[in-house]
């Protein structure tokens, strides 16, 4: 074969295989060449998976007629089955679903319009240890399923899987270093934001969301100055929040209500709290005692810096945080020159360092630098659950969830 004849061949090639891999979520069989104990879904099931993307869809406002999706089954953190991966086609919109069968009951882990899953179309037996961390096993070694990069996974020895579960401050050090010639800056914090509530208020384990919920559950009752919950002044503070008399404890009361609405450690006593299982216990609780809710998700940080402007805080979830090390953090020096910004952080990150916490302000720097380009340096001040507060680089972390929840009558 010559050589044009041989490029020819090769391009015709890929061709097929690109365009084999974009029909493979909707057709009748896959390459993913996965395990040899795959399981198939029942026609409930079917129904179920249709009830769940269309209901999601509803509340999300996304609309569609036609929904088309093929399923494979994903894994546990030590490999044994754990449930279904579903890539789905609305209309014009990919998504995908993965769900849990947990006790002959389908779960809902994560549901996400817009893309298809980072294990779609690739070879592999697709593990899904924790919330935002996805892996293949292929030919005997691991990949990250987004990147195919290889990464060293090693199994875990119970059939675990994390959600939003840190309740403590563990992370490496790393110094941010910016260099700049002129700088500017703006801060906002919501008044009087009460911060010390600390996931160790109860004997549970993995409930940061719980500490969240009662962190935001404050915030809400002192704006309405008690109505909401309606507390005896007895177990309020000077500044009216909820604290305790020794005899009765609201806060480690409403942070087992959480624990409960919130289906924290759902499956198999372990795993900490879904996001979406913590934004649906919260307003649960508050739509309980006569208040109503309104949950905002599709925003940018612009956006998110106006909720927090308008008095709602925001419920966060990542996997990979930068926390600052210190409360404060420096300002830009002033006039022109060659200055740098140093900040110093501590970077969570891994299987189970999931957290969910609370930003109730925000910082942002304009930094120049000698070309006249402008770098954005993007912040929010957070309380962190241990009962501290810290600043949040949006900038270099990665949000896995968030959502802004307004508490009105």
């Amino acid at each position: 074969m010559t050589k044009n004849k041989k490029s020819f061949a090769i391009i015709i090639s890929l061709i097929i295989c690109i365009c084999f891999a974009l029909l493979l979520p909707f057709s009748a069989k896959t390459i993913a060449g996965q395990a040899d104990d795959k399981k198939s879904l029942t026609d409930l099931q079917h129904n179920q998976i249709q009830s769940i993307i269309f209901e999601v869809a509803e509340r999300e406002g996304y609309e569609f007629e036609e929904l088309k999706y093929s399923e494979e089954n994903i894994y546990y953190a030590n490999e044994t089955w754990a449930g279904y991966l579903v890539d789905f086609l609305a209309d014009e919109n990919n998504g995908y679903l993965i769900l849990f069968d947990v006790n002959g009951q389908l779960q809902t882990i994560e549901l996400v319009f817009d893309k298809v899953s980072p294990y779609y179309g690739k070879p592999g037996k697709y593990i899904y240890p924790s919330i935002d961390n996805y892996i293949i096993k292929y030919e005997g070694n691991y990949y990250n399923a987004s990147t195919w990069i290889p990464v060293d996974y090693t199994p875990e020895d119970k059939d675990f899987f994390y959600a939003a579960c840190n309740n403590n401050k563990t992370g490496i050090l790393v110094k941010r270093e910016l260099k700049y010639n002129y700088a500017d800056d703006y801060y906002y914090d919501i008044p009087k934001f009460y911060y010390r509530y600390d996931a160790n208020l109860t004997t549970h384990s993995n409930n940061c969301a719980n500490a969240a919920g009662l962190i935001l559950l404050n915030y809400w009752n002192k704006k309405y100055k008690n109505d909401l919950l309606k507390l005896d002044q007895s177990v309020l503070d000077i500044d009216g929040n909820i604290s305790t008399n020794g005899s009765y404890d609201p806060r480690v009361e409403y942070m087992g209500i959480f624990y409960d609405y919130m289906k924290t450690n759902w499956i198999f006593g372990t795993g900490g709290t879904l996001p979406n299982n913590g934004y649906d216990g919260f307003e649960r609780l508050i739509k309980e005692k006569g208040y109503r809710v309104n949950r905002y998700t599709s925003l940018n940080y612009s956006q998110m810096r106006v909720k927090i402007a308008e008095g709602i805080p925001i419920l966060f979830t990542s996997t990979d945080y930068y926390f600052t090390t210190a409360s404060t953090i420096p300002k830009p020096k002033s006039g022109t020159g060659n200055f740098t910004l140093t900040i110093d952080y501590e970077r969570s990150y891994g299987i189970e360092n999931g957290h969910t916490f609370v930003g109730y302000g925000y910082t942002f720097y304009t930094l120049i630098d000698a070309n006249g380009k402008n770098n954005l340096e993007e912040l929010f001040k957070v309380a962190d659950g241990w009962g501290g507060t810290r600043y949040f680089n949006v900038t270099v972390s990665k949000i896995y969830s968030y959502a802004a929840i307004d508490v009105f009558k």
